[in-house]
């Protein structure tokens, strides 16, 4: 139930606690990881008693879901307007241009959930089950559509009769690799600017040969 009418003191009040506990979150998963971090923990770190981080999350499974949900809605965004220019490309070109753009929007969603990306770039090959509930199920999501935009490329001609499984997980393996050590060591800006060249050369090891 909504607490008190909208855009009311009490409303307001519930909003600014979960603020302050997600930025208490995300403080503590990012220094000491996920595995060890309690609710006590958190509930410190927010200004709330255990009893008031029960008020707003049933387990921090469930604060680690919604953090998540953001980046998971934005990333499933990108990968439906590529999935649509890859329907409609013919031409390699075309294709440079549509994964390049789909580099452009994860970038854009990297800068504006950096703290979270970071977060689910660091414990994702963790244990796939309790706080990592989660952030493994994005992970199972974004090999998924990775996979996708892999298999319809081909499906066009555009790539090489390379496993797309093993072309996918080798591209995915390294943007992500490049993602985090950007965001670790503060150097995002700087890898945004390489992305071009990046995509340029992955599709350059890929692309089929023109005839």
């Amino acid at each position: 139930m909504r607490p008190g009418p909208e855009g009311g003191a009490r409303q307001q009040n519930r909003k600014r606690r979960i603020h302050d506990l997600h930025r208490a979150a995300l403080d503590l998963f990012l220094s000491r990881g996920l595995a060890v971090v309690t609710v006590e923990d958190l509930a410190a770190g927010g200004g709330l008693s255990k009893a008031g981080f029960y008020r707003y999350y049933a387990s921090i499974e469930d604060l680690v879901a919604e953090l998540m949900a953001p980046v998971r809605l934005a990333i499933e965004e990108a990968s439906a307007s590529a999935e649509e220019g890859l329907r409609a490309a013919k031409k390699s070109d075309q294709l440079v241009v549509v994964y390049m753009r789909f580099g452009l929007a994860l970038t854009a969603v990297i800068a504006s959930h950096q703290e979270i990306v970071r977060l689910y770039l660091q414990e994702v090959r963790g244990p796939a089950h309790g706080v990592r509930r989660s952030i493994v199920a994005l992970a199972d999501e974004v090999d998924a559509i990775v996979l996708r935009l892999t298999e319809s490329a081909q499906s066009h001609g555009l790539l090489r009769a390379v496993d797309p499984l093993v072309s996918s997980q080798a591209v995915l393996g390294l943007m992500e690799h490049r993602i985090y050590r950007a965001l670790r060591d503060g150097r995002l800006v700087q890898e945004a600017e390489r992305l071009p060249a990046l995509i340029a050369l992955v599709l350059e090891g890929v692309a089929r040969q023109s005839s």
